[in-house]
């Protein structure tokens, strides 16, 4: 319902007629060009989960990760809310090891949060580099909500009652997990180089898409463009993003002074090329539905 509500919207404010003439004249090569970069992508997205899951003490050989992660990411991209895959993967982890379950749920939850964290680093970047009014402003209320935050939990660590309570001790737990996951033996290093390839690997796939619909953006504009467009689509409110997306994109379009129907056409090819890209994942279902009947 949210979905052909917002694509409605969308369709009411832009030019329709200019959208349908830019995805009928879509290029072939750019569009394949898109496609081929989801090859190198899920790499990178399994590779963090393989290295996550490992540093929470699940053994997760990168293989099955890969072929998790197709079916997480089809999943994603064809249920309303945007991350029933995610928790597929959690649970068949859990079912492939019950004596990690906890493990296989936080590898999951920290993967993910480590792509959200260099995303959002690259938004702040982009917020920045643009000269946004006001965005100056925004970031620094971000950062003292963040300041807040972190002494709120130094307080509950360091005092005795608080650190001893449930939470407290969850807190401690979460923490030597983040520690081993971010931090230890380099993994820090490990972390931002995996998250920060698959978000330039997006936005590369984004890029091809507006070169198809002959909606080129300069860099500048893209490094502003694509990372917010990523973050706002994620948001588990429509079906694969779409909608959210195509009236993000042509907000964003707008904002940056372009036409707002090049940013629907762009974000409707992405999303197309997002599914398809994601079609190999149909295969984990098949073979999950075989073991499950035999």
């Amino acid at each position: 319902m949210g979905t052909a509500v917002l694509l409605g919207a969308t369709a009411w404010w832009v030019d329709v007629d200019a959208v349908a003439s830019s995805l009928s004249t879509a290029r072939l090569g750019p569009v394949l060009v898109a496609l081929a970069l989801s090859l190198p992508l899920m790499v990178v997205l399994a590779a963090r989960w393989s290295f996550t899951a490992r540093r929470v003490g699940l053994d997760l050989p990168f293989w099955l990760a890969l072929r998790e992660y197709y079916g997480s990411v089809l999943l994603n991209r064809t249920v309303p809310g945007g991350v029933v895959g995610d928790i597929g993967r959690a649970v068949r982890g859990g079912l492939r090891s019950p004596e990690h379950k906890g493990a296989a749920i936080r590898s999951v939850v920290l993967e993910r949060l480590s792509g959200q964290v260099v995303l959002w680093a690259f938004v702040a970047v982009g917020v920045l580099s643009w000269g946004l009014e006001g965005g100056p402003d925004l970031l620094a209320r971000v950062a003292a909500g963040l300041l807040v935050l972190l002494v709120v939990l130094f307080v509950i660590l360091r005092v005795d009652v608080l650190r001893n309570s449930a939470f407290g001790r969850a807190l401690v737990r979460l923490g030597a997990e983040l520690r081993s996951a971010f931090v230890d033996r380099g993994a820090w290093a490990v972390q931002l180089a995996l998250s920060t390839v698959s978000v330039i690997l997006l936005g590369a796939t984004f890029a091809a898409c507006t070169l198809a619909v002959g909606a080129p953006v300069q860099p500048l504009q893209l490094m502003f463009i694509a990372p917010v467009l990523f973050v706002v689509a994620s948001l588990p409110v429509s079906v694969g993003g779409w909608g959210l997306r195509e009236a993000a994109a042509a907000s964003l379009y707008a904002a940056a002074s372009l036409d707002p129907a090049d940013g629907v056409a762009a974000s409707a090819v992405y999303g197309a090329v997002n599914i398809v890209a994601a079609l190999p994942g149909a295969l984990t279902w098949l073979r999950s539905a075989r073991a499950g009947a035999s």
